[in-house]
């Protein structure tokens, strides 16, 4: 049987009143996946501009984290969120 027929799973409305996916979560115990808000990308751009890696080590094939950025708006409108 399902998970869904054991009762386990979890439901709540979406209550957004415009775009009903700014309330769409899926999570894990680990991870919870979300549609990107002005709230977090602003957020997530803040995080970007301290660094993703240590500078010593370039985890990445393409090398995207050198790219020279000048604070939070940069970092915006490089993935475009503005």
């Amino acid at each position: 049987r399902s998970s869904v027929a054991r009762g386990t799973r979890h439901t709540r409305a979406m209550t957004h009143p415009v775009w009903p996916l700014f309330d769409l979560r899926v999570t894990t115990p680990r991870l919870e996946l979300r549609y990107v808000d002005d709230d977090l990308a602003l957020e997530l751009a803040e995080l970007a501009t301290r660094g993703v890696h240590d500078p010593e080590y370039m985890p990445f094939v393409v090398e995207w984290t050198d790219i020279e950025l000048h604070g939070v708006e940069a970092c915006l409108d490089l993935f475009g969120a503005r």
